[in-house]
């Protein structure tokens, strides 16, 4: 069975100061195979390009993507929530494309993704759940993982999300 961890997970609140005035934070995070492998040196299959200008496995001018990250706020009862900070922030899924090296990137293709951090807001008990979807091997070898996390975003300049 193959498990996947995030090694080096790091996120960046830029500019702002409390929750009023939140816009989101920056989230990065690097993922690896349970053999500490990236998805490329594992030999996983390419899914698709993060431009989507051009189908797998030719991805010229754009980046191939190994897996997913969807992350959506979800409540205590893990249902999905809007996060209430002032600011009300309908329910939305934040897509997130896992890079040969194993880096988080955008739909842009850099690094990490924007989410509001759930500390202080409303309802008590919000979370990030993290969709986490991993290729297969392009040999079968491996098959595709499919794994969930939940983690609340801290109002911080900066945060580990593996320690959180």
């Amino acid at each position: 069975m193959l498990i996947l961890f995030c090694l080096v997970c790091t996120a960046a609140w830029p500019g702002s100061a409390g929750l009023a005035g939140a816009q989101n934070t920056q989230v990065t995070a690097t993922f690896r195979t349970e053999d500490h492998k990236s998805p490329s040196a594992a030999g996983l299959a390419v899914l698709g390009c993060i431009d989507a200008a051009m189908a797998p496995p030719v991805c010229t001018g754009s980046a191939p993507f190994y897996g997913t990250v969807v992350f959506r706020s979800v409540d205590a009862l893990k249902r999905p929530s809007a996060l209430r900070c002032g600011i009300t922030y309908p329910p939305q899924r934040v897509p997130g494309y896992l890079q040969a090296d194993g880096t988080l990137a955008n739909s842009a293709g850099a690094a990490g993704v924007r989410l509001v951090p759930t500390a202080g807001c409303q309802p008590t008990g919000l979370q990030y759940e993290a969709e986490i979807i991993l290729a297969g091997s392009a040999d079968g070898r491996r098959p595709e993982v499919r794994l969930k996390q939940y983690k609340s975003v801290p109002d911080q300049a900066t945060a580990d999300w593996s320690a959180l």
